[in-house]
């Protein structure tokens, strides 16, 4: 079929669609696992590190596969990708089910390797083994440059893809709902083109069958893993999985099966909003930042003084929703009246917020991302203090413990204190289960009398936060306890958006609570000198270089520009959500301009060593100014909207030198090896792809939490310049 058809567009619907559906069905599967595990920003990196690896295992195994009828092969791969893909899409989702584990447990890293592994494995092996049979048939048919056709084709089927499925979750469908349309695109396309047979064409009805019943049956799929909760609502927005389930009695609401809010629970509300308002002389207007309702409203209204409540949310359907099961308590309209919402990202709303307020309520998740650190540094807190009159409080809520503290808690404790008293003159403590951090510019008498006079005097109608609580909870030697604590801990570290160091201590803290080995790592790697890091990788291009094994190095070069690629392009991601806010479905921005970048990359055909040597001397140049750029939006602000056009615009030349230089390089790679275009181009592929899952697991989760953002890159800057350098080095001895 693939003969004489150079002018026909059959042979570059296969490549495209490859990438149109690989993306796609990527882009799924991180939101099935980060719902399903509670992701942060290492969950994310596992699973993102897991696809990128097997990926490139099946482009191994697709450059050592010997057909006579490669195309046939391709039509029955697609057709069984097809199918392989919806089954681990339901094996993912019922994952914890089969190990017994509640939904809503945390996992450690350990256990969501081992099941982001065995979900991803044979989806993702099946991907890679596409690219090498493709260029072989491309290759067979006579069309010259093969590598570079289908990497361009695949790519820009990618950055296709990427929109598409960005628009199918605008459009309402769930990740279900969008996985089983692409798949059967997919499967249409592949039976369309694909080589006929009555085995082929049965095999795609019968799966074509089961995409829709699984399609229309999604939402009992929801259900069964629910149970033996009742699933009364369940929605995905543009930032999170949102469940709204009830057991006996009990209705909670979970954001990616986290328990976010518990209708009715009201020690939580008054634990949440209390202390702050009693240690205020007058409180008059509240902002609560992140999650809050109707519910909590009601609390903070309590306090007759209060004229005002303003919650901000950034998910406007996440906020419809904990409005819509709230219960009003025979709130009056005027007391309604009184609550304002704001929906949108916190960051950007505060820069252009008016009313000056009395008390914040800081009820962020904790930082465990680099995105959510930004919500505790030093420049978020700086943005709060802005917006609060002369006197006002600002509350945080953090993890206690009413007998024991380890070490790295106390010093999570520390650091966070140590940034809010950068913006603050005085920071108090109040301990228990759940500790609380009053910073104010003005001196607080945290003693009991004092609570317990206001609690008096404003009649509050409270069923937990009484008198006979806070005797024990406010006690002098409690309080004592907890403040000898860090004022023996020497840490004097401040937690800013350049290094997030609440994300670093959360991880530890995360790590040690379910077992996994993240946090001797972390500790080890914050004792070494950050230049015995720079010794350890760079020894190995060092060692290649000076052998001078020219196939080797050309590997290591290829596996390099992905490990360089994927990098920048994290580190990218992690500078706007930390500095413009979140990304959430702006990502597909990024992957578009990167994807469309390395497709017409891969489109500039090279047929002389000088222009070789002339592309390796412009990503040289190019790595070097993009990461000078990062760091120049690192240390300085540039607003909003150019955060917005720049990161675009820079994983744009980023991808245009990653689709130049893989073709280019693997191309080098066939004329020294000598082993034959299909397979040199399953090596390079593989080599790329693994080298892109080494820089999502070492910088993004190893290097960004510990060294920081500014480090990272800098690292990345001194690796471009040895390993790219080098790869110019060899490509004249070429010439």
């Amino acid at each position: 079929m693939l003969k004489n058809v150079d002018r026909s567009f059959a042979w570059r619907l296969f490549p495209f669609f490859v990438g149109f559906a690989a993306i796609s069905i990527q882009t799924v599967f991180v939101r099935l696992t980060l719902s399903i595990f509670q992701g942060n920003e290492i969950a994310l990196c596992i699973v993102l590190g897991h696809w990128l690896l097997l990926t490139g295992v099946g482009s191994r195994i697709g450059a050592k596969l010997r057909c006579k009828n490669v195309l046939r092969l391709i039509t029955f791969i697609g057709i069984v990708y097809v199918l392989l893909v919806a089954a681990s899409s339901i094996l993912c989702v019922f994952s914890k089910k089969l190990l017994g584990l509640p939904l809503s447990e945390i996992l450690g890293v350990g256990p969501i390797f081992f099941i982001s592994f065995v979900v991803l494995a044979i989806p993702s092996v099946l991907n890679g083994i596409f690219f090498p049979l493709l260029v072989k048939s491309v290759d067979d048919a006579g069309i010259a440059f093969p590598v570079h056709k289908i990497y361009s084709y695949e790519t820009f089927g990618s950055a296709v893809g990427g929109v598409f499925i960005g628009l199918f979750f605008f459009s309402g469908l769930n990740s279900f709902e969008a996985l089983f349309v692409v798949l059967g695109i997919f499967l249409f396309i592949f039976l369309a083109l694909g080589r006929k047979g009555w085995l082929l064409k049965i095999m795609g009805v019968f799966i074509g069958v089961g995409l829709v019943f699984l399609f229309v049956f999604n939402r009992q799929i929801v259900n069964e893993v629910w149970k033996p909760q009742t699933v009364e609502k369940c929605v995905e927005t543009k930032y999170s999985s949102v469940v709204v389930a009830s057991y006996q009695g009990m209705r909670t609401l979970f954001s990616n099966s986290s328990p976010l809010w518990v209708f009715g629970n009201e020690e939580k509300r008054e634990e949440l909003v209390h202390f702050p308002l009693l240690y205020h002389p007058r409180p008059e207007t509240v902002l609560v930042v992140g999650t809050g309702n109707y519910e909590l409203a009601f609390e903070v209204l309590k306090h007759k003084s209060v004229n005002r409540v303003i919650i901000i949310q950034k998910d406007r359907v996440l906020q419809s929703e904990l409005n819509s099961y709230s219960n009003f308590y025979g709130m009056d309209t005027e007391s309604t009246g009184k609550v304002k919402f704001m929906t949108g990202d916190p960051v950007r709303l505060l820069e252009r917020f008016k009313t000056k307020v009395d008390v914040v309520i800081l009820n962020i998740p904790l930082p465990t991302s680099a995105y959510l650190n930004s919500y505790y540094s030093l420049y978020f807190i700086s943005r709060l203090k802005d917006v609060m009159k002369k006197g006002g409080i600002l509350a945080f809520h953090l993890p206690g413990g009413e007998r024991f503290l380890s070490r790295e808690h106390v010093e999570y404790l520390k650091v966070i204190g140590n940034t809010a008293q950068k913006v603050f003159k005085h920071v108090y403590w109040i301990p228990g289960n759940t500790i609380h951090l009053l910073a104010t510019d003005i001196v607080l008498d945290v003693n009991f009398d004092v609570v317990v006079s206001r609690l008096k005097q404003r009649k509050l109608d409270v069923k937990y936060i009484r008198e006979y609580y806070l005797v024990d909870r406010l006690s002098p030697f409690k309080i004592q306890f907890l403040n000898d604590l860090l004022a023996e801990c020497k840490v004097k570290k401040i937690n800013t958006v350049e290094k997030p160091i609440g994300f670093y201590y959360e991880t530890i803290l995360w790590d040690k609570k379910t077992g996994g080995i993240l946090k001797d790592l972390y500790k080890f790697l914050n004792k070494l000198n950050f230049k015995y890091v720079y010794l350890v990788f760079l020894v190995i291009p060092f060692i290649l270089l000076t052998k001078n094994k020219k196939e080797k190095t050309i590997k290591f070069v290829i596996f390099s520009i992905g490990f360089i690629s994927m990098s920048l392009v994290g580190l990218y991601v992690m500078i706007y959500q930390s500095y413009a806010g979140g990304i959430y479905l702006k990502i597909f921005l990024i992957n578009l301009g990167f994807m469309l970048g390395a497709g017409l990359g891969a489109r500039i055909i090279v047929r002389e060593e000088r222009l070789l040597r002339l592309g390796m001397g412009m990503a040289f140049v190019s790595v070097l100014l993009l990461s000078g750029v990062g760091i120049l939006l690192i240390k300085f602000s540039v607003g909003y909207s150019m955060y917005d056009i720049l990161v675009p615009v820079l994983t744009f030349f980023l991808g245009i030198n990653c689709g130049f230089l893989f073709p280019v390089l693997t191309g080098l790679l066939e004329k020294i090896g000598g082993k034959g275009v299909a397979k040199t181009s399953g090596i390079g592929y593989s080599l790329d792809v693994i080298g892109a899952c080494i820089g999502i697991y070492v910088i993004s989760a190893i290097f960004v939490p510990v060294f920081g953002l500014l480090n990272s890159i800098i690292f990345l800057v001194v690796y471009s310049i040895f390993v790219i350098g080098m790869g110019l080095f060899f490509t004249r001895i070429q010439a």
